[in-house]
């Protein structure tokens, strides 16, 4: 066992602290995450807002890569929310997500990357 490759473990759920108590979010309900200011917020298939412990950067390696890509310095998104991509201003993309009017902007640097992540 000890010569094995250790295979990735990413989270399954998340304990979330809420005036109302602890609440326990699962990897799976999570449609996005967003980071404002020195915070980050995850949010729920119903668009409930729940706030997390630790960085974006930090929280996007406790993430499963196939199913979470960030798309730019503030965000990530479950590939299972995109609904279509629209090209944007200056090599970025529009991400449409389903039920959402309001796009989600890909970085320049980070379209390539998304693409390719979009075709695995």
């Amino acid at each position: 066992q000890a010569l094995q490759p250790a295979s990735n473990q990413y989270k399954q759920r998340f304990t979330v602290r809420m005036r109302q108590g602890i609440y326990l979010l699962p990897a799976s309900s999570i449609t996005y995450l967003q980071a404002d200011d020195s915070l980050v917020f995850a949010y729920d298939d119903a668009g409930q807002r729940y706030p997390l412990n630790g960085t974006l950067t930090e929280i996007e390696q406790q993430l499963d890569p196939a199913r979470f890509f960030r798309i730019n310095r503030s965000e990530l998104i479950a590939i299972d929310q995109i609904d279509r991509l629209e090209p944007y201003l200056g090599d970025r993309l529009a991400i449409r997500r389903r039920g959402v009017t309001v796009p989600f902007i890909s970085s320049a640097a980070k379209t390539p990357d998304l693409r390719k992540w979009l075709d695995r």
